[in-house]
């Protein structure tokens, strides 16, 4: 019986490596998509933890080996490196094995002494002349941070991809886009937008959050022999969050807003966090079951020298029932000390659903609050303590949603978390806190 693709890296990893859980993991992934649970896969994963030596050098050559009619295809941000960072490692991989065929020294395209074909291309070059694609690795697309906050460069890579590259797919191809992220509307960030079902997303940042792929507990280190968490922590000082979150934990978010400036949001851990004299958690509220607007509340505290802290945010889409019994858990998570802000929508309807609220929320201090104005005018207050720096937020794994939708304010598809936060905010700043209860 041969080996799967686990079992042969394990004789064939580089000699300097251990067998890390990430990257066994990476190796199970590779052996379910050749037995065709997966048909694409894009994966998410810091620098330097061996994503090129797993799957760009070893999986073509394991795949050629067992294909001999097969065309196998690397490619990556230019042709240069994939010449040079993607081809050359394999190519001398298979010469170790005894399988290279000697016919040709160029990296664009050489052959095993079966027969199996692999060819390299950078992003922007066709691979002509290969029709269908059996295997594709696109391996690292955008070269730095300064071509992937180009809109234009961003835009290319993309004509290539859909106009070069997927035509030459066939039902039998297997794509694999293995990158560290740099930007939101990466290759990465498109292909997710699409929908399109035949792709399967995974993300391992360096440091777990909730619902790590690998089962780990939030803040420990993917690869802690390597990169240790203390590490992680001063690489994270040294290049800012806006970095960390996109290049080491897969999170990438945009640096600007119209209204909030999101590259100045500062993060702060739960143990660091200073004593509140104030905190408030208001809810805007929706009743849809995994589509349709989002039931959002935010809590928000303040200290004793006035600073804001987002401290939590609870975000999802729930039928009516399921929706209550969310809030009221919160409710009981967040204790008696805290205030509750629900919405009054205008008319009778509205008074008798803020009502319904307050009954369900019975023995917490909750208050029904009718809003008005614009959702602009509403979050003024909050934005300018935001931009000043006079907001911090938890360091949670709502984060990159939140500053997402924060950016995207108020021309974005959802505000929901706008809005509690600046209802939020409001309730700690009012003049008059007199409660209804």
């Amino acid at each position: 019986m041969p080996l799967t693709f686990s079992q042969w890296y394990q004789t064939q990893k580089p000699k300097h490596y251990s067998y890390p859980r990430h990257v066994e993991y990476l190796c199970e992934i590779v052996d379910k998509t050749i037995k065709g649970e997966f048909q694409n896969v894009a994966i998410s994963l810091p620098p330097g933890h061996g994503k090129s030596q797993t799957i760009t050098t070893r999986l073509p050559i394991y795949w050629g080996m067992r294909n001999p009619q097969d065309a196998i295809v690397f490619t990556g941000y230019s042709q240069d490196f994939a010449n040079r960072n993607l081809s050359r490692p394999a190519r001398e991989l298979a010469k170790e094995l005894g399988i290279l065929d000697n016919s040709s020294e160029a990296m664009e395209e050489w052959r095993l002494t079966n027969g199996a074909r692999l060819v390299a291309r950078g992003v922007g070059s066709a691979p002509t002349g290969i029709n269908p694609i059996s295997l594709l690795v696109c391996d690292d697309p955008i070269k730095d941070r300064m071509q992937a906050e180009s809109e234009t460069e961003r835009n290319n890579i993309w004509d290539w991809w859909t106009g070069s590259v997927v035509q030459r797919f066939f039902p039998r191809t297997k794509a694999f886009v293995i990158a560290t992220r740099w930007h939101h509307d990466d290759l990465i960030g498109r292909l997710k937008a699409q929908g399109d079902d035949s792709w399967t997303f995974i993300n391992l940042p360096a440091i777990a959050e909730e619902g790590d792929p690998l089962g780990r507990a939030e803040g420990e280190a993917l690869w802690p022999e390597v990169k240790p968490l203390n590490f992680l922590e001063a690489v994270r000082r040294q290049m800012g969050e806006y970095n960390f979150q996109a290049l080491f934990q897969g999170n990438p978010s945009l640096r600007d807003g119209a209204i909030f400036k999101v590259d100045r949001a500062s993060f702060i851990d739960e143990r660091e966090l200073p004593p509140m004299v104030e905190r408030v958690r208001k809810w805007d509220v929706a009743a849809s079951s995994g589509k349709g607007d989002y039931t959002a509340g935010v809590l928000v505290g303040k200290d004793a020298n006035g600073r804001y802290y987002v401290l939590d945010v609870q975000r999802f889409q729930e039928s009516t029932d399921a929706r209550n019994q969310r809030m009221l858990a919160t409710a009981r998570q967040d204790g008696v000390a805290v205030r509750v802000v629900v919405p009054e929508d205008p008319g009778s309807a509205g008074k008798d659903q803020a009502l319904a609220y307050l009954r369900l929320l019975s023995g917490y201090n909750a208050k029904a609050v009718r809003e008005t104005g614009s959702k602009e005018t509403r979050a003024d207050g909050i934005a300018s303590q935001f931009n000043g720096g006079n907001v911090s937020l938890i360091r949670a794994n709502w984060n990159t949603a939140f500053l997402e939708e924060l950016r995207q304010f108020p021309t974005g598809k959802h505000d929901d978390q706008v809005d509690a936060l600046a209802g939020a905010f409001n309730e700690l700043v009012s003049s008059n806190n007199v409660w209804n209860w």
